[in-house]
């Protein structure tokens, strides 16, 4: 039955591992397809934030009178220059300004390349964002075109007359290569991050799975020795009790003595672990005036001695609540500088880290009662062999101002 239920629950550990794990690949997935989008919305708002830039630079009506011919005049090279200052100071392949002439088809106008610039009125490659600025929005091309130059992704922004009519357009290039490379590059970081994410998680979910099976284990050896310890008094009893029924009244007699034995067995067993528990408070508290047992888990707090000690309202016996009595004994008696940290030792769960390094751990503050001040020493002491935490202590305060605790 054991194996079963160990095999239940690592089963459900395993489901859990893998929902999280999916779960962590999805959100990875997710993660590097939404920054690729983004990462390309930046760089395509730039290349149009240049392209914009370049075309508001540029005289509309002089662009649109331009001719073949005009190459070298003033207005001409006006624009050329406005154009070739771009192309040196930014990071772009080329830049340059295209005329339409008929519906779809547009051609060269202003090209500020020096080495194999596009000539006046030759044809420029139609896309789907060069017709869009041509009627007036500003545009980018969603995929790369190849042209005599090489492959390139284009940014696109009308130049509009005085009238508010395109009179030509400002396109610039980027390498589809450079832009393909880029936006892999960023997308492969982002995947790793990624990976390096959901690696983490597996080795987490490991490590806290393992950690799981191991206490799993020694809870089922623990229980595993419990029922050893049950079979063997049943073995004791049961085949007695039927041999018993079977005989006479006399083995009946003798099945009672054998129970009332172990009965009394376990008294005397938890009546020594008692009297060695209150041995040793006795002894590891002699100096104490007042001496508590207190259960961690609980919160519950025994009177366990009190010598008659004037200053202590319980009796001996009685239950309290362990938190709820030291803080208010903080607030009532312990002098303000040393009580943060009175309340910080007192902690239920700082004892319980400092009682695993050490059997006894002691914090001397100041009180005032009855308007005297005197300094008070309060001790903690495991009173139990700890295996995984400390469940149970004791708890004594010593008086300074008297010495030695009167007796």
């Amino acid at each position: 039955m054991n194996t079963r239920k160990q095999s239940i629950t690592v089963k459900l550990v395993i489901i859990v591992s893998a929902i999280l794990l999916i779960t962590n690949i999805f959100l990875g997935s997710f993660v590097v397809h939404d920054s690729k989008e983004t990462i390309k919305t930046l760089i395509s708002n730039r290349m149009l934030d240049i392209s914009n830039t370049a075309a508001d630079m540029i005289d509309g009506d002089v662009l649109e009178k331009l001719k073949a011919e005009d190459k070298g005049t003033p207005p001409y090279q006006k624009i050329n220059d406005t154009l070739a200052f771009f192309q040196e100071n930014i990071d772009l392949r080329y830049i340059y300004c295209i005329k339409a002439v008929e519906d779809k088809k547009f051609v060269f106008s202003v090209d500020p390349t020096i080495k194999d610039p596009g000539i006046f009125g030759e044809p420029i490659v139609y896309t789907e964002a060069l017709y869009k600025a041509s009627k007036g929005i500003a545009s980018i091309d969603e995929e790369s075109y190849t042209d005599k130059w090489g492959s390139f992704y284009s940014a696109y922004s009308p130049v509009f007359n005085s009238e508010g009519k395109v009179a030509g357009i400002v396109a610039v290039d980027f390498d589809a290569e450079w832009y393909d490379a880029w936006i892999t590059r960023q997308t492969k970081s982002i995947f790793l991050n990624s990976m390096a994410a959901i690696f983490i998680a597996v080795v987490f979910i490991i490590v806290i799975t393992s950690k799981m099976r191991r206490e799993m284990r020694t809870v089922i050896e623990d229980l595993t020795e419990i029922a050893r310890d049950v079979d063997e008094i049943t073995h004791e009893i049961i085949p007695n009790a039927k041999d018993s029924l079977k005989n006479n009244y006399d083995d009946i007699q003798e099945l009672g003595l054998r129970v009332f034995k172990v009965k009394q067995s376990l008294k005397q067993y938890t009546g020594s672990l008692r009297e060695h528990t209150e041995t040793l408070l006795k002894t590891m508290f002699q100096d104490c005036c007042r001496i508590y047992y207190i259960n961690m888990d609980t919160n519950n707090g025994i009177c366990f001695l009190t010598h008659n000690d004037p200053n202590c309202t319980l009796k001996e016996g009685d239950h309290f609540p362990y938190h709820e009595a030291i803080t208010r004994y903080a607030h009532n008696f312990v002098t303000e500088e040393y009580r943060e940290g009175f309340l910080y030792f007192t902690d239920p769960e700082n004892i319980q880290k400092n009682l695993i390094k050490e059997k006894t751990i002691t914090y001397r503050y100041l009180i005032k009662r009855n308007n005297q001040e005197s300094f008070e020493r309060i001790r903690f002491m495991i009173v139990e062999n700890p295996k995984f935490a400390v469940h149970t202590v004791g708890m004594g305060f010593i008086d300074e101002s008297k010495g030695t605790a009167s007796r």
